[in-house]
């Protein structure tokens, strides 16, 4: 999806290059919680999305 309107690769690259310090750390369960196995511990959250 780093493809679509509004959001293009170079953007989604340059939102990366200037919110992590190192590449590596996006493996970091805190910058990408999706890689983290077990949430058990975070605060509940509420996710809403929409097209347009």
């Amino acid at each position: 999806c780093a493809d679509v309107y509004p959001l293009t690769r170079e953007i989604m690259d340059w939102f990366g290059a200037h919110y992590l310090n190192d590449p590596a750390e996006a493996a970091d369960t805190r910058v990408s919680p999706m890689n983290e196995a077990d949430l058990s511990g975070l605060a509940p959250a509420i996710v809403v999305t929409a097209g347009f």
